[in-house]
């Protein structure tokens, strides 16, 4: 648990230190630059669960957290709240 932190802190946080630094002045990043290491930076927790998965189990284990990510055996109720609440909120 600990080093899924850890990579998806490290991740998150190396993709956006640039964007500080532009944001403090210290360097000079161009937009379009800036907004892909965001969007990048976002995908910490992913990178750090897929990166686990491979290797403790391998391919195996990639392929079952992806199903399990597209496992959509659940309440349907719950999708009105997970795709309108942050448009809502916005």
């Amino acid at each position: 648990m600990f080093l899924f932190f850890l990579i998806a802190f490290a991740w998150s946080w190396l993709l956006n230190l640039p964007r500080v630094l532009a944001t403090a002045g210290v360097i000079a990043l161009d937009a379009g630059l800036s907004a892909g290491l965001g969007y990048a930076a976002a995908f910490g927790p992913a990178v750090a669960a897929f990166g686990l998965a491979f290797t403790r189990l391998g391919m195996a284990g990639v392929k079952a957290l992806w199903g399990r990510g597209w496992n959509l055996r659940f309440p349907k109720k719950w999708l009105v709240p997970a795709l309108l609440l942050m448009p809502a909120l916005g």
